[in-house]
């Protein structure tokens, strides 16, 4: 996969659930440039899972994406029971090769430490810690934010938004992430789109992304992205009732999950122009059902 490991480098983009079928209504409909320039420009592969329910939720496909074993092989049927995996992940056979790593935000991960490299565990991990130990202040403020979506408040202190924000100042924090935070608190006057939050951790987190791949430049990379599952899961219902059994309350302040499939495709255009003013990096997509 990695012809001369000195010079080429492979970014995995892991988009969360994306439904083929949303994605190509959108791209026709003009919603995702960004996207249907990554189509077009791509070779594209439909596998099978070789699954059946319930061993197709994310967090056990996941595991078999990097570890290469089906669920009768790896056996993690939970989420955040990534630690339970007994065999080797590609980074890990990487990094013991000497190779840099960078895992960012994939979903139930394990790795053996100490890795040549860095490791963002996601935000519904408890049981892996980040590596090293420096990018503990952005996991636990995006965990606890994550963990307690359906909250009004945060169980954080004024103290850990301040080592939040010194710890993003120092990786990459940019300033379009700045305004984009700006505009969403002010929205959220009206109480009407705080769903719209979940964009905004797809920002900071290429933010830092970006930053540790342009410092360290690692042969492997995964960034992963949740956004586009998450408000699928709360709203495709609003989009196309008919489609559900159970109907969506008249109070939903969303109707669809387009918003947030656009600004990954923005993310996604982002990301094209980062790679392609960096080293060029081979660039994978996988998107498990």
């Amino acid at each position: 996969m990695i012809a001369d490991h000195r010079t080429s480098s492979v970014v995995l983009l892991e988009f969360n659930e994306l439904t083929p079928s949303l994605m190509e209504r959108f791209i026709a409909e003009g919603c995702l440039p960004n996207f249907k320039a990554l189509h077009d420009e791509s070779e594209i592969y439909v596998t099978e899972a070789g699954e059946k329910y319930p061993y197709l939720e994310p967090w056990i496909q996941w595991v078999t994406v990097h570890s290469g074993l089906n669920y009768d092989q790896h056996g993690v049927f939970h989420l955040d029971h990534g630690r339970d995996l007994a065999r080797p992940c590609v980074w890990d056979l990487l990094s013991e090769r000497n190779l840099r790593v960078w895992l960012c935000d994939s979903m139930n991960v394990s790795y053996r430490a100490p890795i040549n490299g860095y490791v963002l565990p996601d935000p519904w991990s408890s049981n892996i810690p980040p590596f090293p130990e420096s990018l503990a202040p952005y996991h636990r403020f995006i965990q606890a934010h994550v963990q307690e979506y359906t909250n009004d408040r945060v169980p954080l202190r004024p103290t850990d938004y301040l080592k939040f924000l010194a710890f993003m100042v120092r990786h990459g924090l940019s300033p379009s992430t700045v305004a984009a935070i700006v505009e969403q608190l002010a929205s959220e006057r009206t109480g009407r789109y705080r769903w719209r939050r979940a964009a905004i951790m797809d920002r900071l987190q290429f933010d830092l992304y970006r930053a540790i791949y342009r410092r360290d430049r690692p042969h492997f990379s995964t960034f992963f992205l949740n956004s586009t599952a998450h408000l699928q899961h709360m709203y495709w219902r609003n989009m196309e009732p008919e489609a559900f059994t159970l109907k969506p309350p008249q109070t939903s302040s969303a109707s669809s999950p387009t918003p947030s499939a656009s600004a990954t495709s923005r993310w996604t255009g982002s990301s094209a122009s980062f790679e392609r003013s960096s080293a060029t990096p081979r660039r994978s997509s996988f998107a498990p059902p």
